[in-house]
């Protein structure tokens, strides 16, 4: 983590992580898929040194503030920032129709005016309109056909899409 007064009025703050996670034995009957048509359970083992799923490998964020004093002894700042990560598997080392949830970066921003004890502030969240998927439940194989009926299962989240507008704040 790095947080820098880069100027008087600027603060610029950064972080990266890694994260290595994976099995250090074979586990077996691990990862429990299905066996189309219908559902019929099935398992697969999970292999030594497979990659655990649910976190990415890598994340860094990168965020600077801006205060501007005002004459009349309000204030206005600004901010911006950016969060990226890496690639995200759904199950342990990709098996069993896991998904590999795509790395993804999102831009945030924002304009506060403080005055006494009340602030407005205008935002923009996701500012170039990211598209990504941040999780999974089940797998494509949910999704069948089964006497005639369609059933689907399967389901991912997606990141919200970008959104603009105003907040109001008073303390007491």
């Amino acid at each position: 983590n790095i947080d820098w007064l880069a100027l008087e009025n600027l603060r610029i703050r950064s972080a990266f992580s890694h994260t290595s996670t994976e099995l250090t034995d074979d586990v077996p009957s691990l990862i429990r898929t299905i066996t189309p048509p219908g559902f019929g359970t099935a398992f697969e083992d999970g292999i030594k040194g497979d990659r655990l799923p649910g976190s990415p490998e890598n994340q860094f964020s990168l965020f600077a503030s801006y205060d501007m004093p005002l004459s009349n002894g309000r204030e206005l700042t600004f901010n911006g920032g950016y969060a990226w990560q890496s690639d995200v598997l759904s199950r342990a080392g990709g098996r069993g129709d896991s998904l590999t949830l795509d790395s993804f970066g999102i831009a945030n921003l924002s304009a506060t005016y403080r005055a006494d004890n009340w602030t407005a502030t205008l935002f923009i969240d996701n500012a170039f309109d990211e598209f990504a998927e941040t999780g999974v439940e089940q797998t494509a194989l949910f999704n069948q056909t089964v006497s005639g009926a369609t059933n689907r299962y399967f389901k991912s989240n997606v990141l919200a899409p970008r959104s603009m507008g105003v907040r109001f704040g008073i303390d007491f």
